[in-house]
């Protein structure tokens, strides 16, 4: 990818997030990327596509997108969603984020992908980063590439949805 021909930021992607943010009690970019990532393999199992415009890699944490930062950033920036440092109980700093108006309009969002996305947040309610990483690294496609927590199997390749 060229800095001349920067990826470009799907509005319905950004609208995910901002309904994820709103509806998730700690929203950090791992748990993000995590609920996007379970939210688009659970549409995907019955609809044949995906919710986001995500590409889920296997990495450190489980799937990941690079691109989760840039959407947030420019979230940030639109003035859409605030970010504040929080700091773990070891003292480790991490973003938390939250919608700063709650009436965001998530149109682009059709009704059956939010019962999918409600479904597992409903199913998640309460799980944080770590606890969601876990239930990332059970899903069929992680499985798949034998990836395991804390493990390097298979790092950096492409999480095949259909798996």
């Amino acid at each position: 990818m060229s800095l001349s021909n920067p990826p470009q930021l799907d509005d319905k992607t950004k609208q995910l997030l901002t309904y994820l943010i709103d509806k998730h009690a700690v929203a950090t970019v791992t748990s993000l990327v995590k609920l996007c990532y379970l939210s688009d393999l659970v549409y995907f199992q019955s609809h044949k596509k995906q919710i986001s415009s995500l590409h889920y890699i296997r990495w450190n944490y489980g799937p990941y997108d690079s691109l989760i930062s840039k959407y947030l950033l420019d979230l940030v920036t639109s003035d859409t969603i605030e970010s504040k440092v929080a700091f773990t109980n070891d003292g480790n700093e991490y973003f938390k984020y939250s919608l700063k108006n709650s009436d965001y309009n998530h149109s682009l969002l059709a009704d059956d992908e939010l019962e999918s996305v409600d479904a597992v947040l409903n199913s998640l309610a309460g799980y944080g980063a770590n606890a969601l990483i876990k239930v990332a690294y059970e899903t069929k496609p992680m499985k798949a590439l034998g990836a395991t927590i804390n493990g390097t199997e298979n790092l950096g390749a492409e999480l095949n949805l259909s798996a």
